[in-house]
């Protein structure tokens, strides 16, 4: 009569070197994902400022060939733009409103969210999400340059990003229509000082209770904050 065998299972090496296989394609393969993330997102937010570039074309058009007349300013395209408005980057490591904007916003007489509250906190809306406060557009990811026509050559900036968000990459817009992404000292020389985000410009992150939000969230759907994630 034969003795049957014993299943044999497996060895403490054997399983170490299983764990050590995955922990492997685990580390090759993570940082691709966030790549396409980050593909993703930079995809989205020129998409963002193609659409600005659409709406000052328009305003353009109604206006003798005028842009908006004011620096930085554009809340004439916003209501324009409705619903499909989004001024968020969905990589700014620094989005929302600025100290300087959430002291203009608490004296304003007429404020205008550009986005439902959806059940969130109003704390998160007076922070995070861009209003129009007395005809100012506030927390706009994008800056805007004024005084230009129309007319203008193809090369001409009309606006761009605060930060250079993706990759120590930019976006900025052409008076063509075109978006093209920069590496971050060709940005930093066709945005003004001025514009560009800084951490120190804005309040502390405050504690949202198990809210999901934060900085560098675009407007349809919060995401954790990531103000300084580098």
């Amino acid at each position: 009569m034969e003795v049957g065998r014993r299943a044999r299972g497996f060895t403490i090496i054997e399983i170490i070197a299983v764990i050590a296989m995955i922990s492997i394609l685990a580390a090759m393969l993570f940082p691709v994902f966030a790549r396409s993330r980050e593909q993703a997102r930079a995809v989205q937010c020129a998409s963002n400022l193609s659409e600005i570039g659409l709406a000052l074309q328009m305003y353009a058009e109604d206006w003798g060939g005028r842009y908006p007349p004011q620096e930085d300013d554009l809340a004439p395209i916003a209501r324009r733009m409705g619903e499909d408005a989004n001024f968020r980057c969905p990589s700014a490591r620094y989005s929302g409103l600025t100290k300087k904007d959430l002291e203009r916003l608490g004296k304003a007489k007429h404020k205008e969210y550009l986005e439902p509250r959806a059940g969130r906190p109003a704390s998160y809306d007076e922070q995070y999400t861009p209003v129009i406060a007395d005809g100012v557009l506030l927390g706009c990811d994008y800056y805007y340059r004024a005084g230009l026509t129309s007319e203008v050559p193809g090369d001409t900036v009309l606006a761009g990003e605060r930060e250079a968000s993706h990759s120590d990459r930019g976006h900025v817009l052409y008076a063509s229509g075109r978006v093209k992404l920069l590496p971050e000292g060709e940005w930093r020389k066709l945005i003004p000082v001025s514009a560009q985000r800084r951490k120190e410009d804005f309040p502390p992150e405050p504690d949202w209770g198990g809210v999901t939000g934060g900085r560098g969230g675009g407007m349809r759907g919060g995401a954790v904050g990531r103000r300084g994630r580098r």
